[in-house]
């Protein structure tokens, strides 16, 4: 382990669970303790530093990383993932590939982020574009065992990136499901 970066390998364990907070929290725990002993000293004296300059840089951050959503295309070359957060809670990260299915979509606000920081899509997926259980009123479903040529139709379609990449939108009988295609 690299004494003087010992810190980044504790940072990237916390970063992959999913209680972010109490995994950070724990790691800075971890990361504090190592820093008394004198072989972790210049380390910590690092860690102490990346903090204090991501703290003075926030609002830069904050500004950039949360702008409004940005509309240009992407590199073939690029290689990148996005994430998707509801509300400020990340559900998925992927990358950038022909099609990605999000299953057990609740309703709520969503985010849609490239890995750079950008932000591709801000918006409201309610109830009535997820929930299938809401709208029956007595209708006949059409189910995929019904038919093989069943294919669902998506409730709304968001284009993104001037038509590099689409947002599809299905309903599901407790919970709809978000379909990233990129063209």
């Amino acid at each position: 382990m690299n004494r003087e970066l010992y810190f980044i390998p504790i940072l990237q364990d916390a970063l992959k669970a999913k209680d972010l907070k109490s995994a950070l929290s724990k790691a800075v725990t971890n990361i504090t303790q190592l820093g008394k002993d004198n072989l972790y000293k210049e380390g910590f004296e690092n860690f102490q530093k990346f903090i204090n300059e991501v703290y003075d840089f926030d609002d830069i951050l904050k500004k950039n990383m949360n702008s409004e959503p940005t509309e240009y295309l992407l590199d073939s070359n690029l290689d990148c993932k996005f994430s998707i957060f509801q509300g400020d809670t990340l559900i998925y990260i992927g990358n950038l590939d022909k099609s990605q299915i999000i299953r057990s979509i609740a309703p709520g606000t969503y985010a849609i982020k490239l890995s750079t920081g950008r932000i591709l899509w801000r918006g409201e997926i309610t109830e009535e574009e997820l929930i299938m259980r809401k709208n029956l009123d007595g209708q006949n479903i059409k189910l995929a065992a019904d038919s093989e040529d069943f294919k669902p139709e998506p409730v709304r379609i968001i284009t993104l990136l001037k038509g590099q990449m689409f947002l599809k939108i299905f309903k599901g009988f407790d919970g709809g499901s978000l379909q990233i295609e990129l063209q």
